[in-house]
């Protein structure tokens, strides 16, 4: 399970209740990539991605993640955090992926929209717009 407390990711072990750092503070000053105000996060188990998107910024990043040693599973943030989405975002606030798909989705509580990204061809487009207050977002992979 990985999740943001402030803006250091974290990970935690379901078996053994043990908390890890993941990826500290990239923040820093200036407008570089990081994390300053995490408002959701997702992995890619098919590329040993995390997704996350950040208010304050008005973006959506991703880092790779290497796998663990003890679990296998992805986990350490490796490298530096990259731009996924950066132009005509206001306020991004929940973020989901479709890993079969290739598909990230987000609502942008800024234009009251929900989008979607292609990671393969790199294609946007918004799929609703005129909303108010999204708080959540989910995505059924299995049924499309």
């Amino acid at each position: 399970m990985l999740f943001f407390a402030g803006s250091t990711l974290h990970q935690a072990s379901l078996d053994t209740h043990s908390v890890v750092d993941t990826m500290q503070d990239f923040a820093g000053p200036g407008p570089g990539p990081g994390v300053q105000d995490p408002s959701s996060v997702a992995v890619d188990i098919a590329t040993n991605e995390v997704y996350w998107a950040d208010r304050l910024r008005s973006k959506i990043f991703k880092a790779n993640l290497a796998q663990s040693l003890s679990t296998g599973l992805p986990g350490i943030v490796t490298g530096e955090p990259r731009e996924v989405v950066s132009l005509d975002l206001v306020t991004p606030e929940v973020i989901a992926l479709d890993w079969i798909s290739r598909l990230l989705f987000w609502v942008d509580s800024g234009t009251g929209s929900v989008e979607v990204l292609d990671l393969v061809s790199g294609t946007r487009r918004s799929l609703v717009t005129g909303l108010a207050q999204v708080t959540a977002l989910a995505v059924d992979v299995v049924s499309q």
